[in-house]
């Protein structure tokens, strides 16, 4: 079991959505959170809404987490400020969509530079204190598509970057088995949730999820060291549903407008 209360959470993409639901339900439980974002405005907005609620304002630092840099920087603050982390919550993501051919070269690599390769570069500098104390959390919010077998439409860079996610976490996984089995890991692949990242979005089923049961249930999880969390419920069905022809599974998909829901899409480019 991981008790939040004094030890140090950092979240990634803590400006808003997930990020910042999750830094006001863990400041809550006392831990003293410390948030990353891009976006040094929107941080400090986020940090007021979680004192504000919680009575705890969060550490902030306008952090881009693709910069080995700026992560260094970043993390010897937090140690500063608030002393060596002890949960890692990876939870910055970019989203592009849109046909593959269509999509720009830029937007490509920012996404699996945001998605895949800070994830690698954070966790790498966060595991030797969580291995030499035997303590601590690790935290990758990915997506359903990250998961063998989901695949969407519209979607390629961003399924690419998340399926990458949810190998980093379970090669690290197996790391920890061996070297500090007392560390814990949470794989967090959620359907598409209605935090403006996928706006304009339209499965016609599952409809789009939303945040509050999302955070609720990954709490939850850091909370009893549970290794998996996937919503909806339809999506524990994957494992069952890769087994049946590729042709039904595609059909299944059909039915519930998986593959036209990015037709619409008009989200924001980060979470």
């Amino acid at each position: 079991m991981t008790d939040v209360a004094g030890r140090v959470v950092l979240i990634t993409g803590g400006a808003g959505g997930l990020g910042r639901a999750l830094a006001t339900r863990l400041a809550a439980r006392g831990g003293h959170v410390a948030l990353w974002d891009r976006d040094a405005h929107a941080l400090e907005r986020a940090a007021d809404e979680v004192a504000a609620a919680t009575g705890r304002r969060p550490h902030v630092d306008a952090v881009d987490v693709t910069d080995p840099a700026q992560l260094d920087a970043g993390l010897a603050a937090v140690r500063q400020a608030l002393g060596a982390v002890s949960v890692l919550v990876n939870n910055a993501g970019v989203a592009s969509a849109g046909r593959l051919a269509d999509l720009d070269d830029d937007a490509i690599t920012a996404t699996l530079a945001v998605n895949a390769v800070a994830p690698l570069l954070l966790t790498k500098r966060v595991l030797p204190d969580l291995v030499a104390r035997d303590s601590g959390h690790v935290v990758t919010i990915a997506s359903a598509v990250g998961l063998q077998g989901v695949g969407v439409a519209r979607l390629s860079a961003y399924t690419a970057s998340k399926r990458a996610a949810v190998g980093l976490h379970e090669s690290v996984r197996h790391e920890l088995r061996q070297e500090a089995p007392g560390v814990a890991h949470t794989l967090v692949c959620p359907y598409f949730i209605d935090t403006g990242l996928f706006a304009g979005t339209r499965p016609r089923w599952p409809r789009m999820l939303d945040l509050a049961p999302v955070a609720d249930a990954t709490v939850r999880a850091i909370e009893r060291d549970r290794p998996l969390v996937r919503l909806p419920w339809l999506i524990r069905l994957v494992p069952v549903l890769n087994l049946l022809p590729t042709a039904l599974t595609d059909r299944l998909a059909d039915a519930m407008g998986v593959h036209r829901a990015l037709e619409t899409f008009e989200g924001r480019s980060s979470t």
